[in-house]
């Protein structure tokens, strides 16, 4: 969005310059977009550096906020189990006019990451080299994308009771 804004601020800034016929005026205009240009410039780099991420480790996937800050967190808590730790992506679904996007989640955790800032062979490749397995079983799925519905409407339920 900012790399467009500046574009198009640049070409304003070598209209008028064409346009303005004395040098005081290619002054003014050059000064006038110039400081527009930067403007958006300081805008493109300060939003590129507060981009969410994840964090991905062999036992932990982490969430960390455009402020840069751990708002979710999955944990591999499966001490009895041998093997690597398991995760399950889920689709994204319209649940009665409600968008679900696509979440990633432990089965059997309760825990739903939305994953939508991320595409998903991204979210995928980071987890696998971590050593995380990803379980496709279509009833897992449905499942836990069951499990998630309900989730989704007790929230509903629970913000609707809640005096504004």
């Amino acid at each position: 969005m900012w790399a467009v804004f500046i574009v198009i601020l640049v070409l304003g800034l070598v209209e008028s310059l064409y346009a303005q016929p004395t040098s005081t005026g290619k002054t003014q205009a050059g000064v006038f977009f110039g400081v527009f240009i930067a403007l958006c410039a300081l805008l493109w780099l300060r939003s590129n550096r507060r981009r969410p991420h994840l964090q991905v480790t062999g036992q932990e996937i982490r969430y960390w906020d455009r402020g840069g800050n751990l708002s979710f967190m999955l944990t591999w808590s499966e001490p009895g189990v041998a093997g690597p730790p398991v995760a399950c992506l889920l689709p994204p679904r319209r649940n009665g006019g409600y968008f679900t996007g696509r979440r990633l989640t432990i089965p059997g955790s309760g825990d739903y990451l939305n994953v939508h800032p991320f595409r998903v062979q991204q979210v995928r490749q980071a987890c696998e080299s971590r050593g995380w397995r990803f379980n496709d079983d279509p009833a897992l799925i449905t499942h836990e994308a069951g499990r998630l519905a309900e989730v989704l409407r007790q929230n509903r339920q629970q913000s609707r009771r809640l005096p504004r």
